[in-house]
């Protein structure tokens, strides 16, 4: 919000004030500068990591989606908890299973 009333900053002020990079490594070091070699390469090894994150979640969603594929609920009297006609869907979970191939003739 400024400087205090009555004080106007003076030229040795600022120059004195501790410089910090710019969000270099987040580590805010003084008087340290960042060349744009060195950007580059902070910039390739983030792009490394998140391209491996990516990778692993999407892993983690194909294992997750192939654990939920189905539903085993039952009734405590060992009924199943599908309910519906040609959309059945689990009554206690409600997700949509997967019906099993109608035969139209015969």
């Amino acid at each position: 919000m400024g400087s205090p009333v009555g004080h106007t900053p003076e030229a040795g002020d600022i120059a004195a004030a501790p410089r910090y990079t710019a969000r270099s490594s987040g580590q805010g070091v003084e008087g340290a500068a960042v060349t744009q070699a060195e950007r580059l390469s902070r910039r390739e090894q983030l792009r490394a990591d998140i391209a491996k994150r990516e990778l692993e979640l999407e892993q983690m969603r194909a294992e997750e989606s192939r654990l939920l594929e189905g539903c085993e609920h039952v009734y405590s009297d060992g009924r199943g908890a599908a309910t519906g006609g040609r959309v059945k869907i689990c009554s206690i979970c409600g997700r949509l299973l997967k019906a099993r191939d109608e035969k139209l003739w015969g």
